[in-house]
């Protein structure tokens, strides 16, 4: 398997290339998943991808985020520059960006990044039908659902380490929804990170701890994953050269069948761990099992106790040595105080140190930074660690240019003179031809063939040498840059609206829908689980009806939810995933915002993948919502509750300490859900959606979405539909305005939403 490391800045690179990396991911100027992260263009760009290629080592650039239709241009350029630089691969989000690229560069490889929400074989087939290469697997997807994509023919890449999203990726508007700073466009501000109040109680409800897949290499591969990905761009280079050292001896001795070594887990939890780590869920984690709920950051490792403070010094009792330089926390439940380490003394089996104000008797220490950890990581990537062997042959004929081949490259040198006294030996050509010190090479094999006579200057020997490594790494360079054409790029095609604009009613209550004054009907169904959904679907209204699809189901759920539709007629679906387009293409399907229409790219793609409507990404703004309405009949969300996230694990099992199983009888988020209350006193709903594996929790906003107050009777008139999600009560009111009609709106809280203020 490729190990594929993170890059978040030239000394991130370096440190991941020189401690093992098979590959490394670094952002462009714009429109990386990690926007903090330093990116790499122009010349960096190109120094980057030459120390990779020179090394072996393949390099990705990240453009996985959604796209602007004035960002277009410029995306198309950036990745125009690292075409020509030679980068290997593209990570791409954006279906309207990634069906630009396609066009304007064929050939080019093109990675379908987890901001995809790919999570079953039907997404990857769709995948590799869109012309992608590899699937950047959904970090929720189990072992059986890796080992499915495999199978279709796609690459499957598979996150081993780092930090976990709480909600399905790419399928998430937290962060958006507080301040404008959105995950889709590489601005998280991790409100998961945040404390929240959960049955009466503060905690960090929705912390991820960090994935550790290192014990389970072996299964990933025999999964048929190709790549695992460890993250952490926005990591220090110490980080990255520790986690990918790690993983590389763990790949090593998997080759020897060996286990990782044991020393790598100690390693790994001193650099970087929330609470320990989870197996994730390719392993069955969920739930207790993978959320740490009492502190969102490092936890570094157990130390051991004040045992007394006096006068800003302190006793301690050690489980393991300190050293000057190391970053220790003392705790006593909530509370923290940091402590740096210095002036160290022993006395009688004790440590005296110096504590800040707030430490005292009876507290924790904890160990943050392991000061000698972060010295030997500098020093393991300083230097040249991947050098390239190579096979040398020198053939020196008097009269004659000396020759050098390293491999199959030929140079030419000086020519070989008669000795006038001392003639050279093969040895001392040896000497001078395996220096290759300030290179990336090796020299393996040397065979000297040479007169007995002849003879060269020490320069003359070591010009030739530099003059054929220098060939012999433009050749590296040459074969290793991937051949990508240049295409002409299709504009997308315009189409004319074919109906007037209709209401659509949204609701997860199916009587609510069955009294509603809407022209359509969307059933968003809470329970997807055989009985439940067959009785639903037969008491909808046929023609005018739709079943709502979660953006997260299992190739096994897919499989059932179309037996049971097949068995109804007049009903069609709403998908929200690229797995679902391609599986109900046979029947009415349209798309919904969990297919994150943002471009009129994307708008046009979508329909020419079978769908007979558009629903803009919540996350456009009015002008951009309108820019695809020229290319493709879209439906507009004016009205509702948006759900911020989607999540496979569950606070209020993870606060009562469960883990994945017994879920089928859960009573604790199987019934009305239940609420977080964050920081400004705002009530967040979650709500479990069953399926037949389990549940998928919604987290839906405090207050609902509200734009008719800005909205003009000429900003609906481009619109195929508008969307009212929400009770009957909530969808009379949207009829009522589109009407043109004064009418009290229900939730008297509500905000205008993103039409109106966008994302950066």
């Amino acid at each position: 398997m490729e190990l594929l490391s993170p890059a978040g800045n030239e000394e991130a690179l370096t440190a991941a290339v020189q401690s093992g990396a098979d590959a490394v991911y670094f952002g462009g100027r714009a429109l990386g998943a990690r926007a903090q992260a330093s990116f790499f263009f122009g010349p960096a760009l190109y120094r980057a991808v030459e120390y990779c290629h020179l090394r072996g080592v393949k390099a990705y650039l990240t453009v996985n985020t959604l796209v602007k239709e004035g960002e277009m241009d410029g995306a198309l350029e950036m990745v125009a520059e690292a075409v020509d630089a030679g980068v290997d691969a593209y990570l791409v989000q954006d279906l309207g960006l990634l069906s630009l690229l396609r066009q304007s560069f064929p050939g080019i490889r093109l990675h379908a990044s987890t901001q995809m929400s790919l999570n079953n074989a039907s997404g990857a087939a769709m995948a590799l039908r869109l012309g992608v290469s590899r699937v950047v697997a959904a970090r929720e997807c189990g072992l059986e659902e890796l080992r499915a994509m495999a199978a279709t023919g796609a690459e499957v890449e598979a996150f081993a380490h780092g930090a976990l999203c709480m909600g399905f990726s790419g399928q998430c508007l937290f962060s958006s929804s507080i301040g404008g700073r959105s995950g889709n466009r590489g601005r998280c501000a991790q409100p998961c990170r945040l404390p929240y109040e959960l049955n009466g109680e503060n905690c960090y409800a929705l912390s991820p701890k960090d994935l550790c897949a290192m014990h389970d290499l072996k299964a990933l591969r025999d999964a048929g994953v190709c790549s695992i990905k460890l993250e952490g761009r926005l990591k220090r280079p110490e980080y990255v050269a520790v986690v990918t050292a790690a993983y590389r001896r763990a790949l090593d001795r998997l080759e020897e069948g060996k286990g990782p070594d044991p020393a790598d887990d100690g390693e790994l939890l001193a650099v970087f761990n929330r609470g320990g780590f989870t197996r994730g869920f390719a392993f069955g984690e969920r739930d207790g099992e993978t959320l740490s709920q009492e502190r969102p950051n490092h936890r570094g490792v157990y130390a051991g106790r004040l045992i007394k403070v006096s006068r800003g010094e302190g006793l301690a009792a050690l489980d393991t040595p300190l050293h000057e330089g190391d970053g220790l926390e003392a705790r006593a439940g909530e509370l923290g105080v940091g402590i740096s380490v210095s002036d160290l003394h022993t006395e009688r089996g004790l440590t005296r140190l110096r504590v800040p104000e707030g430490a005292r008797a009876g507290m924790e220490l904890w160990r943050t930074t392991d000061a000698e950890q972060m010295e030997r990581a500098r020093r393991s990537v300083q230097g040249e660690h991947r050098r390239r062997e190579v096979s040398l042959r020198a053939e020196l004929c008097i009269g004659r240019p000396a020759r050098l081949w390293m491999d199959d490259v030929e140079t030419a040198g000086e020519t070989v003179q008669a000795a006038r006294s001392r003639p050279l030996t093969p040895e001392d050509v040896e000497k001078q031809l395996t220096k290759l010190g300030d290179t990336v090479l090796a020299c393996g094999k040397i065979r000297v063939e040479m007169d007995e006579n002849a003879f060269l200057p020490v320069s003359a020997l070591n010009e030739l040498r530099r003059r054929a490594a220098e060939a012999y790494q433009k050749r590296l360079l040459e074969r290793a840059k991937p051949r990508v054409e240049s295409g002409e790029a299709i504009e997308p095609q315009r189409r004319q609206k074919t109906r007037e604009t209709l209401l659509v009613h949204q609701s997860r209550d199916l009587d609510e829908l069955l009294v509603s004054p809407a022209d359509e009907l969307y059933w968003q169904a809470m329970d997807l689980r055989e009985e439940s959904l067959r009785d639903g679907l037969r008491r909808l209204p046929k023609g005018h009806s739709f079943l709502v699809l979660p953006p997260y189901l299992t190739e096994a759920e897919l499989e059932y939810v179309e037996k049971l539709l097949s068995e109804t007629e007049g009903v069609g679906v709403v998908a929200n995933n690229l797995s679902q387009l391609g599986r109900f293409a046979g029947r009415r399907v349209r798309a919904g915002e969990g297919l994150n229409a943002f471009n009129p790219r994307t708008a046009a793609l979508l329909m020419d993948l079978g769908a007979e409507r558009v629903c803009v990404s919540l996350e456009c703004t009015l002008t951009q919502a309108k820019s695809m309405a020229d290319h493709a009949p879209v439906e507009l969300n004016v009205y509702g509750v948006p759900t911020l996230l989607c999540a496979r694990s569950c606070p209020i099992r993870a606060k009562a300490g469960l883990g994945a199983k017994g879920r089928e009888n859960c009573s604790l988020c199987g019934g009305g859900g239940a609420e977080l209350t964050d920081r400004k006193g705002e009530r967040l709903h979650l709500t479990p959606c069953r399926t037949a594996g389990g549940c998928t929790l919604y987290l839906d906003a405090a207050r609902p979405i509200d734009a008719f107050p800005r909205l003009q009777p000429q900003d609906i008139k481009p619109f195929a539909a508008v969307k009212a999600v929400g009770s009957a009560q909530e969808a009379r009111y949207v009829f009522s305005r589109m009407r043109g009609e004064e009418a009290r709106r229900p939730e008297e809280r509500a905000l205008p939403g993103w039409l109106f203020r966008g994302v950066g």
